[in-house]
Parts: C-alpha cells; structure tokens; sequence
C-alpha cells in the first residue's frame, strides 16, 4: 500500500530548497497531526518565496493550530492577496 505521503519527502530529498515540495511535506505532516513536525517545512518554503500561495495557506493552517490566530489571519491575507484564486487561502481567511 502507498504511503499517504506520496512522494513528498523523496521530492523534498531531490530538491531540498523546492518551495512547492517544502509546503507539501508540510501539508503531510499536518495531515499526520505533526503539527511540530510541519512548521519547520512550511517556515522554510516561505522564507524562500514569500509569496508562495500554498506554504503561505499550510502555515496559516499551522498557526491556526498552535491557536495564534491574529498571526494565522495575516498570514492568510497575504497567501489570498499572492493567488486569489487559490482556494485553501480563501478557505483559512474565511476562519
């Protein structure tokens, strides 16, 4: 049976600095409930591209957790501001 990771972490192995593959590992963890375990990817992605719509939206879902909610908001508002289109950031805005 697959792994519910996919391939994420051989992904993140191949291209350690790949924002995408950084806030995918990120998004897995989370899912996993390592809510610890997925901040260092999702910071990591971010400071490599602020504008990033998907780590921007995974660590909003992580403040969230950590329940720093105004932080989460921010963050939020800056993914839907990146990509407005991008479902998951309008999704945390919306919280």
């Amino acid at each position: 049976m697959a792994s519910p990771r996919g391939d994420s972490p051989a992904a993140a192995r191949l291209a350690p600095e790949s924002v995408e593959a950084l806030a995918r590992v990120a998004e897995m963890r989370m899912a996993e409930g390592d809510i610890k375990g997925a901040k260092d990817p999702a910071e990591r992605a971010v400071r490599r591209d602020p504008n990033a719509p998907r780590a921007l939206t995974v660590l909003g879902f992580i403040q969230l957790a950590e329940l720093h909610a105004a932080e989460a908001y921010v963050t939020f508002e800056h993914a839907v501001a990146a990509e407005p289109t991008f479902p998951m950031a309008r999704l945390g805005y919306g919280m």
